[in-house]
């Protein structure tokens, strides 16, 4: 009896060594077919058990598996992925699932958020995918045919142009038809949000209707755009992300002007110098683009000095309109650096950005640094949120204040003057008006101020 019960222990033993021996521990990383970076909070299960765990930050999983076992690889967003278990390291690739879950949209200060089906009225969401895909410098223009109903007004063209957000179309006469912008919770002026540095954006949400008016008053009666910006990344690694975009920018049309006669007619009235009494049929300080056909002689230009010194330029067509030449070649070069760290419950994010822009208008120039540091913390069931930033513009452009005839007007008077100047006139020539015949006082142009005294003063 002894000796049955001794065999039987051991065969026991043995049974319980067996099933023990079968089961392996199974390593393994788990990342995103987007963008290559490891996933943290996966779910990892062996098939038709209990038995499982999740990635940490590092996107990483350890577990110990029975042999010839199938794990299960599960997350929000993603497809279920199956994997056997034929080795000791299973490295999983997730790709995004084409089926998505009921939209959220951030509604108001300190993220509000909602289905956008329960919202009362229309919500569209604007990615930073969408809004940087043509690599705008400024929000307006990253902004631009991407919602539905919401009309960008630009103002005034210039290097930093405002800008008028209308949604629901205008509805008052004369009343305020702007809609509310409000960034991470505080609302701003419109004219603010070109400050912004599109890539620090996270994405925008435009509520259409009244209803907006139920978080931010009757401000936001013609509908609000919502903006977010980055907190961080989630994924648990480090990213150093540096860009660089240059544009250049010209003038798209311009008017069509005759360029094969240029005389000042002066309505075809005789005229006498003052001081040399010479009489031509040409007076030369008119802005007119008619009378005789170009010859090519020399054309007195303007009125005398003091001193009796006059200017004197070919009466022909310029290979070069001089109206066009006026106009510069634009451009403008971005430089933005961030880094960004963190994992499901925390994030740290920093973001240094640096426009410089020049104009179509000579001495036309915008330049905007910026600085953005945000984070989150997560103590227990408590979230902390920080965001600072820090932005310094500067504009020099040519503005009111121009000297036209009786009034100061200086945009009209600036491009009233260009246009009115004859093709045979080399406007080019007067770019420094501390010189003779470029000042304000003997410029050719008795009905006019040279341009170029315009914009410098």
């Amino acid at each position: 009896m002894k000796k049955l019960l001794l065999v039987s222990l051991c065969l026991l033993v043995l049974s319980m060594t067996q099933v023990f021996a079968q089961n392996r521990t199974v390593t393994g990383t788990v990342t995103a077919k987007d963008d290559g970076l490891p996933i943290p909070g996966v779910t990892v299960k062996v098939k038709g058990t209990t038995i499982g765990t999740q990635t940490n930050a590092a996107g990483k999983y350890v577990l110990s598996v029975p042999a010839n076992a199938t794990l299960v690889f599960s997350f929000i967003g993603y497809t279920t992925t199956e994997k056997s278990t034929t080795g000791s390291t299973i490295n999983v690739v997730l790709e995004t699932s084409a089926r998505s879950l009921g939209e959220v949209v951030i509604t108001g200060a300190l993220g509000i958020k909602r289905q956008a089906k329960e919202q009362g009225a229309a919500a569209t969401t604007v990615s930073a995918k969408s809004l940087t895909e043509a690599h705008p410098t400024n929000f307006t223009n990253g902004l631009t045919a991407k919602v539905p109903g919401l009309v960008v007004s630009t103002l005034n063209n210039g290097v930093n142009p405002n800008t008028r957000f209308t949604l629901r179309g205008s509805r008052h006469i004369i009343g305020n038809n702007y809609a509310l912008v409000v960034l991470n919770g505080t609302p701003i002026s419109p004219n603010e949000v070109n400050t912004i540095n599109p890539d620090d954006i996270e994405s925008v949400n435009i509520l259409n209707g009244a209803g907006a008016a139920a978080l931010y008053g009757s401000d936001a009666s013609n509908g609000a755009l919502i903006i977010t910006t980055k907190k961080g990344s989630p994924s648990g690694a480090p990213q150093v992300t540096y860009t660089n975009n240059f544009l250049l920018e010209k003038i798209s049309y311009f008017p069509k002007f005759q360029t094969k006669f240029g005389g000042y007619g002066g309505e075809g009235a005789p005229f006498q110098d003052p001081i040399t009494g010479f009489i031509t049929a040409t007076a030369p300080f008119e802005n007119q683009s008619y009378g005789p056909a170009y010859d090519g002689h020399m054309q007195q230009l303007g009125i005398p000095l003091e001193d009796g010194t006059t200017q004197s330029y070919p009466y022909m067509t310029p290979k070069t309109d001089p109206r066009r030449a006026f106009f510069n070649t634009g451009h403008s070069e971005e430089n933005n650096l961030s880094y960004s760290s963190g994992d499901a419950n925390n994030s740290f994010n920093l973001t240094a950005n640096h426009l410089f822009k020049t104009g179509v208008l000579p001495d036309d120039k915008y330049k905007r640094s910026s600085v953005r540091v945000s984070a989150t913390k997560t103590y227990n069931k408590f979230k902390a949120e920080f965001t600072a930033s820090y932005v310094q513009d500067y504009t020099n452009t040519v503005g009111n204040g121009g000297y036209d005839g009786a009034t100061l007007d200086g945009g009209r008077s600036l491009y009233s003057t260009i246009f009115n100047t004859p093709s045979w006139v080399p406007l080019t020539k007067f770019s420094d008006p501390t010189k003779p015949f470029a000042d304000v006082n003997t410029y050719f142009n008795s009905y006019g101020v040279n341009p170029y005294w315009i914009i410098k003063n």
